[in-house]
């Protein structure tokens, strides 16, 4: 069987010091869903402040997924990276398909993190 990729066993990629600061000074978190008590991110969209999206390129992308895997935001090592199911709690969310699970929410970080969310 196939391990699920996570970010507590995704590579850990170099520091970017620019993208690092970006990411900071806009104040982003990774975009993290939530279905059945599952978390789940594509490892490139974040979040803004006032709930926007936003697809990063890849440096940004990978410093987020640094920051995140260093617990940036709280410990987030159980996300399952994957885009597919990424995509299908995102458009549940946003009442895109048919079959919008109720059980399924967007992540937020809880107040006690440190990091871009504070």
């Amino acid at each position: 069987m196939k391990q699920e990729k996570t970010v507590a066993n995704s590579r850990f990629a170099t520091e970017r010091p620019q993208a690092r600061e970006y990411i900071r000074r806009e104040k982003l978190i990774p975009d993290v869903v939530i279905s059945h008590g599952k978390l789940f991110w594509d490892g490139w969209t974040a979040r803004r402040p006032d709930g926007r999206r936003v697809m990063l390129p890849d440096a940004f992308a990978t410093q987020l997924l640094v920051m995140t895997k260093a617990g940036e935001w709280g410990d987030l090592s159980r996300v399952i990276l994957d885009w597919n199911k990424h995509t299908l709690v995102r458009d549940a969310i946003e009442r895109k398909t048919p079959h919008s699970h109720l059980d399924s929410r967007e992540w937020q970080p809880s107040g006690k993190t440190r990091g871009a969310s504070a």
